[in-house]
């Protein structure tokens, strides 16, 4: 207790190096928790399904010899197909996307995470079951199985089980009620529903997620593997490949274990996918502030050295042995380990739902006290200790007796350590500063890429999709145009809104006859005006020309392009029967700039408008924006739940896995430079203090302050020359890499890495200054003395 007690003085009497130890310790401690809770639920993406081992997820890949568009979905008689004819099968089912208006009672809300799913589902995934029964939940024409949120949404209190709902106009009987979905999990729904008798079971209607459950015997990756895999390619060329030959199409049926699944490529129609190469950058950022607050606390640990080693020489006179005084100093050093963890404890707590809204996760600090993460906390912490205190430790043992009683301790200056540390938070210092400069490039170059239409002041309207309502959005839309405060409105059919999937079609070229797979949008004739995209020759649609919704098109430059067209109005193509095209719109970016421009064909939308696209005046305030659709909405579908959303968000949230990636990277970024430079400032500290007598002769015969700033500045900008040479490269070539996957790039600047050197090293000149004055205002006399 008194060795404690001596300590805790001793620490009080340096309290900002003491501060610059425990706080970096901390930042570097919480940092690992954060990141350690963000990589576990990254990792843990539908491990909770006890079968996970055997489930494969089946998708498509189409080549039709110009490009390959690879696809989340399979066709809609795969499933029976494999179940059939496949003994290694043991079920196969498929689930769709549903969706639509849900009404009970008064309550009537859009929901679009609905599915429809074969009755198997239960007996392929984990999904608990409150109530009902999960063999027979799903066997009745439309039974419908909630998860607990969403029955907890309609139904309260009451128990919902045998209760009729409203979906589009039909009656489902509530059969069953799951438990909530883990947040980990990419497949995501509120509620899964019987299929119906209208389902398309054909192998041309893809757009079915389809997921095989494995028999026990089968091994994947034996021969068994590559018989299943010449089989699914003979049942692929038969019903797919042979049919399909004319267009030039040909298919292919991969398959991935549901446990790689979170982080395969992202594919048409997918769900939001991780990344693990960012996994691993954000990993290595936290250990880089773990690393520089160990790198802190042990040459804060080698500063008490020096004015310890008194105590040390006297120590070793009573008795005291080498080992004993290693353990005495290395239990210190875990004193502080422990009392840095429990101040990150505190850091996290705080920060916790900040980290939440940044990340877009839901992780809870109750995670933290599982048997499981306390006794990794107290392995990692006690490590931490130990190992950051065993080189001081051993150093401060191996003091001898004399030397220490006369103040003459050598060893410390000019030694390998130091310099090592001050070169590893330099080159990690420039290192972050380089990568968050040019990120931050890149995010500014997407953010302001001319995507070839406009996207500010526009909402777009979820239109309803039964029968009876597709009729009235004619009306909706003339109502809209009355209004003083909206420029223009388009009805807009299925796979046409920016940012979203585009519908995909096979596209035949006359008189060649050869087919291509390009973007299909089902337009009406306000769509390219509304949206402000550049006609390049032609004409637009025309709703008084009866032929224009039958016989024509409109075609990108990137359609023209694939078939060499130099003359396009005098050209013909094939959908569903021979139309014209009628004119050539300008290259717009309908999805994100990771991916190159691609053929697209506009064709006039008839029936079926599921959304519109409403172009305010850039004058008129957000909430009027709203107000005004709500009123009008109100009278044409008065029945009918109101959703829409601002197209700009819309289309920035394709790159809202960048921005967070960005956020994150940038706000440790500037922690782990935060707490390196307070450990610059403490080894310049622990510089100055070896030269404390230099210092003071130096002054008595006339030096200035500004040649001591000189003095002793330039061993750092060596240290911070040679940390650039050394981390550049290794910058260069990770920004590189991520960087190639976006099609449309700022080029790597190489003024960043010039201001970025200039900066750390008027960095480093600032911190000598601040750590030279107050030895430079002492007495020169007390200064030689000591």
């Amino acid at each position: 207790m008194h060795n404690l007690t001596a300590y805790l003085r001793f620490l009080s009497r340096h309290k900002t190096l003491s501060f610059i130890n425990v706080f970096g310790l901390a930042i570097g401690f919480a940092a690992c928790i954060f990141i350690g809770l963000y990589i576990t639920e990254e990792v843990s993406y539908d491990q909770y399904h006890e079968k996970l081992d055997r489930i494969y997820v089946v998708t498509s890949q189409i080549n039709s010899g110009e490009s390959l568009t690879k696809v989340s979905t399979a066709p809609g008689a795969l499933a029976a197909a494999l179940k059939n004819s496949f003994p290694e099968v043991e079920e196969a089912v498929r689930l769709v996307t549903m969706g639509g208006t849900v009404k009970y009672k008064d309550k009537i809300f859009n929901e679009d995470d609905i599915y429809q799913a074969d009755r198997e589902v239960f007996k392929v995934f984990t999904y608990p079951l409150l109530e009902g029964d999960p063999n027979t939940a799903l066997t009745a024409p439309e039974s419908i199985v909630l998860t607990q949120s969403l029955a907890r949404k309609y139904f309260e209190d009451e128990d919902p089980l045998s209760k009729s709902i409203i979906i589009n106009d039909r009656n489902f009987q509530v059969t069953g009620v799951m438990k909530d979905l883990p947040a980990a999990t990419d497949l995501k729904f509120s509620a899964l529903a019987t299929f119906d008798n209208q389902m398309d079971d054909s192998w041309f209607d893809i757009e079915y997620f389809t997921y095989i459950l494995f028999d026990k015997s089968y091994q994947p990756k034996g021969p068994a593997g590559q018989a299943f895999a010449d089989k699914l390619t003979s049942l692929t060329n038969e019903y797919l490949n042979e049919p399909l030959k004319e267009e030039g199409l040909i298919f292919t049926l991969p398959l991935t274990p549901l446990a790689d699944v979170h982080f395969r490529e992202p594919v048409y129609d997918d769900t939001p996918k991780g990344n693990m190469r960012f996994i691993y950058i954000i990993g290595a950022v936290a250990l880089l502030m773990l690393l520089i607050g160990s790198l802190n606390f042990i040459n804060f640990s080698l500063l008490q050295s020096l004015e310890r080693g008194k105590e040390v020489g006297i120590r070793k006179i009573v008795g005291a042995r080498y080992h004993q005084l290693v353990v005495k100093y290395l239990t210190e050093s875990v004193i502080i380990a422990f009392l840095a963890f429990t101040l990150s404890l505190v850091v996290v707590v705080l920060f916790m739902p900040l980290f939440n809204n940044v990340s877009g996760k839901s992780l809870e600090v109750q995670r933290l006290f599982t048997p499981g993460y306390i006794g990794s906390a107290v392995v990692i912490v006690l490590l931490v200790g130990v190992l950051a205190g065993s080189f001081p430790a051993f150093f401060t043992s191996s003091i001898q007796p004399l030397q220490s009683l006369k103040g003459k301790i050598s060893g410390l200056k000019g030694q390998w350590f130091r310099k090592a540390s001050i070169l590893a938070q330099f080159a990690i210092a420039i290192g972050l500063i380089i990568g968050t400069l040019l990120i931050n490039r890149q995010m500014q170059f997407i953010n302001n890429y001319d995507l070839g239409f406009r996207k500010e002041n526009i909402i777009v309207v979820n239109t309803p999709a039964d029968s009876v309502s597709a009729g009235r959005v004619g009306v909706f839309k003339e109502a809209l145009l009355q209004n003083n405060t909206i420029q223009l409105v388009s009805k807009v059919g299925w796979g046409a809104i920016p940012g979203k999937d585009p519908m995909k079609g096979t596209i035949k070229v006359k008189p060649n006859g050869d087919s291509r797979l390009v973007n299909i949008l089902n337009v009406d004739e306000d769509y390219v005006n509304t949206l402000n995209i550049q006609m390049l020759e032609g004409r637009n649609f025309d709703a008084s020309r009866p032929n224009d919704k039958k016989q024509a098109v409109l075609v990108n430059e990137a359609f023209a392009r694939l078939w060499g067209w130099e003359k396009p109005l005098t050209e013909k193509v094939v959908w569903d029967e021979e139309v014209e095209v009628i004119g050539v719109i300008r290259d717009f970016h309908f999805k994100s700039l990771r991916g190159a421009l691609e053929p697209t064909v506009m064709v006039f939308e008839k029936n079926r408008f599921p959304n519109t696209i409403v172009r305010f005046n850039a004058n008129v305030p957000v909430t009027q924006q709203i107000s005004v659709l709500e009123e009008e909405w109100k009278k044409v579908f008065p029945n009918k739940p109101f959703s829409s959303y601002f197209l700009d968000q819309s289309i920035a949230e394709q790159y809202i896995a960048e921005e967070r990636t960005f956020t994150l990277f940038t706000s440790f970024s500037t922690l782990t430079i935060i707490v390196s430079c307070l450990g610059l400032f403490g080894l310049c500290s622990l510089s100055i203090s070896q030269r404390r007598k230099e210092v003071g002769i130096r002054k008595v015969i006339g030096a200035s302050y500004r040649s001591m700033i000189s003095l002793f500045s330039k061993e750092y900008l060596v240290l911070i020359g040679l940390a650039f040479v050394l981390i550049s490269p290794v910058v260069y070539l990770l920004i590189s890499q991520w960087l190639e996957s976006f099609t449309y790039r700022e080029n790597v600047s190489l003024f960043v890495f010039i201001a970025t050197a200039v900066g750390v090293c008027i960095l480093g000149l600032l911190t000598v200054v601040l750590s030279i004055g107050k030895t430079w205002n002492s007495n020169p006399a007390s200064l030689i003395r000591d």
